[in-house]
């Protein structure tokens, strides 16, 4: 509701907030248009226009599995983030990031005295206080083991090749020059330039250091891994007459156009995720889902509890969308592989 206790119905969340807000919930991309949110400058936001009486919650259950998640310990990082580490290749335990300060926040009940000196409240305190009962300690070694995992993909891709920014880089010729856009055999045993190489590459999306982080490396290795799939596949569905691609149309906007962005804030990388959803002018989503599972390819067709405001702006019937969504670990010749049946459908190009 704006200042008059009217119902808003604006796109920019500069007029759907105000000083009162007090929780501002977003997910970190769209599990229907796959595109990453501009978290850093909606954070900004909120706590501006809040004084930082505001908060902010992020859902990385979308995002997690491709994208780095802007950490609640960095300057415009959300106040709390959550995620299911099963969507990362773990067990199905939920993780919920948080900074220390509202932590503190909600472990004094409201109206007690905080603490004068909160340092001297330990971390595990904190920690235990959201504990409800006993840890389930057996999903607890399961994310010890996903660690573990980006570990191992970390040092695969250090090991095997780098990637650049849009190309393969051979470590083999001793150092990081660019070659084809085909996977590189690397020789050498000199990997921490080109370590710090492949994170440099991100643009500062990562933040390099002496000892380059295996999860930042394993991060950009399944980025270009997945980007290089996700392009193939939607190359396809552009050119395709009777599809219609789910993409973000811009209407969402944290500000409106006239207002100040600081250079601090603004952010004009944000990432697609290998998420792609579509409609077919002719054939039913369910059709198509139908259609694929004979042959082997697994998508769905649903509304993946999104609202149904978002299905009136983008014209979408009652079969819901298309979905393919993919991973670091599918690979080029499965996306040939949907591509041709989904061309076997009849009346799929005409």
């Amino acid at each position: 509701k704006n200042d008059c206790g009217q119902l808003t119905e604006s796109c920019i969340l500069s007029d759907l907030i105000n000083e009162k807000t007090k929780v501002v919930a977003i997910s970190h991309a769209s599990n229907i248009m796959g595109m990453e949110r501009d978290i850093p400058s909606i954070c900004n936001l909120v706590h501006s226009v809040t004084q930082n009486r505001g908060q902010v919650v992020v859902d990385g259950v979308a995002a997690a599995p491709h994208l780095l998640s802007p950490g609640s310990s960095i300057v415009g990082g959300p106040d709390w983030y959550v995620v299911s580490l099963h969507k990362l290749f773990g067990p199905h335990l939920g993780c919920l990031v948080g900074k220390r300060n509202r932590m503190i926040q909600l472990y004094y009940p409201e109206g007690t005295a905080v603490c004068e000196d909160e340092s001297a409240l330990s971390d595990e305190s904190l920690c235990k206080s959201w504990e409800m009962g006993t840890m389930n300690y057996e999903a607890c070694c399961g994310a010890v083991g996903l660690m573990k995992y980006f570990d191992t993909l970390a040092i695969h891709a250090r090991t095997k090749f780098v990637l650049g920014q849009g190309a393969v880089v051979d470590k083999g010729s001793g150092g990081c020059n660019q070659t084809s856009n085909q996977i590189t055999s690397k020789t050498s045993n000199d990997h921490l330039g080109c370590d710090r190489a492949i994170l440099s590459h991100m643009g500062g999306h990562i933040n390099t250091s002496e000892t380059c982080s295996h999860v930042s490396i394993a991060r950009v290795f399944i980025q270009r891994v997945e980007t290089r799939l996700l392009h193939r596949l939607l190359d396809y569905l552009y050119k395709s007459p009777l599809v219609r691609v789910m993409q973000d149309a811009e209407q969402m906007k944290v500000r409106h156009k006239s207002d100040a962005v600081p250079s601090s804030v603004a952010n004009k990388n944000l990432q697609r995720i290998p998420i792609v959803c579509f409609v077919h002018a002719n054939i039913p989503s369910l059709e198509i889902v139908q259609h694929c599972r004979n042959y082997g390819v697994v998508c769905r067709a649903c509304k993946f509890l999104s609202t149904e405001r978002l299905w009136e702006e983008l014209d979408i019937k009652d079969g819901g969308v298309v979905r393919f969504s993919f991973a670091h670990y599918n690979t080029l010749e499965e996306i040939e592989s949907s591509i041709r049946v989904l061309e076997m459908m009849n009346g799929w190009s005409w």
